[in-house]
């Protein structure tokens, strides 16, 4: 179980890491604004930084939780100190930090709560739990995929391929992989969709994963695959 833990490998690109690496040194461009800090600090607050940006880029979400309360700890001292000194300017300074880290929290969390940037897969699983009586094929290397469907919402889907141990070895991602479009098949009951996804994530393990994005090519597009969604949504499958 533990092997299959280290086994696992998650990589996204949906999310900005230019972003998220802002939001590690957020607090430390306004410590740096009212306080004096060494250069191993800033050293090391920089590499957290990146660390930050690495994590969230492999899907340990959960290495959230501690930044968010960690940091919104550190900044609240930093408003009690600056109200106790009367210093009006750090004060208003840190609340507008405070605002603007909220702001992008939120925004973060509802990237990571997308289907397409998170399979929903814990380390102590064995085997995905897959929608029953859905069909879903993907079109991946000059070869159409049965894939197995593990979540979906109105921007896109995580699935897993339904391939060999041989052809898993050949579905390697490349460049070219990542930024072309990926031909789609999606039937449940009597609601049909075909259309384009965009690849923002990989899982590999046994199969290979993938979040989608889905790229409808028009209003009639998305209205079937909304169908589908709602279809799902109304029996407690899609989020």
């Amino acid at each position: 179980m533990f092997e299959l833990f280290l086994n696992t490998r998650f990589v996204s690109w949906g999310i900005s890491r230019s972003l998220l690496f802002f939001m590690g040194i957020l607090p430390l461009l306004f410590v740096l604004a009212f306080h004096a800090v060494t250069p191993l600090i800033i050293v090391l607050v920089l590499i957290l930084a990146v660390l930050w940006v690495f994590f969230l880029s492999r899907g340990f979400y959960r290495f959230t939780k501690f930044y968010f309360w960690t940091i919104l700890a550190g900044l609240t001292f930093e408003l009690v100190y600056a109200l106790k000194d009367k210093n009006f300017v750090q004060m208003s300074s840190g609340i507008v930090c405070v605002a603007v880290f909220l702001i992008f929290f939120q925004w973060l969390e509802r990237q990571i709560a997308l289907a397409q940037h998170n399979p929903g897969v814990k380390w102590f699983e064995g085997l995905p739990q897959f929608f029953p009586r859905v069909q879903v094929e993907v079109y991946w290397g000059e070869k159409w995929y049965r894939a197995s469907l593990r979540k979906i919402d109105h921007h896109g889907m995580f699935l897993f391929l339904q391939q060999s141990e041989q052809e898993s070895n050949k579905l390697r991602l490349n460049r070219v992989t990542r930024k072309s479009l990926l031909p789609l098949k999606l039937q449940y009951r009597d609601h049909v969709f075909e259309g384009d996804a965009k690849l923002q994530s990989v899982f590999y393990e046994r199969w290979l994963g993938m979040g989608l994005q889905i790229c409808p090519k028009d209003l009639y597009h998305f209205t079937q695959y909304s169908k589908i969604v709602q279809k799902l949504k109304g029996e407690d499958y899609a989020t």
